[in-house]
């Protein structure tokens, strides 16, 4: 996965750091290069195979459809890369290198069916 995007928390707008997240699978435990929201608390994250998810013990990988925004170039999940709130109005792009895929969507948090 890319290292060099700069994805916002789509709860918190704050600046995601890149990080490895590691997960269990039966007896194998394996990382997975993810962003990782700073709040505190927070348990978002977001990469290109999920967008953005959250990991709980026990529950594994879920991921937030409420954000789920594909590109509409090669169907990858979008992150929201910039965000004003005076305005409530999201910028997403698309995490593949040279795809220039990006889209706005405005209000609260929605699912792909509802953004323009």
């Amino acid at each position: 996965m890319r290292t060099d995007l700069h994805p916002l928390c789509q709860r918190h707008h704050a600046q995601m750091v890149f990080v490895e997240l590691w997960l269990r699978a039966m007896t194998d435990t394996f990382p997975i290069p993810v962003y990782a929201c700073q709040e505190v608390n927070c348990t978002s994250h977001y990469n290109v195979i999920h967008g953005y998810f959250d990991v709980s013990e026990g529950k594994g990988i879920q991921r937030d459809m409420k954000t789920w925004l594909k590109c509409r170039s090669d169907g990858l999940p979008m992150y929201i890369a910039q965000f004003d709130l005076s305005k409530n109005l999201r910028m997403w792009q698309c995490s593949k290198l040279a795809c220039n895929g990006s889209q706005e969507t405005k209000g609260p948090a929605r699912d792909n069916s509802t953004a323009s």
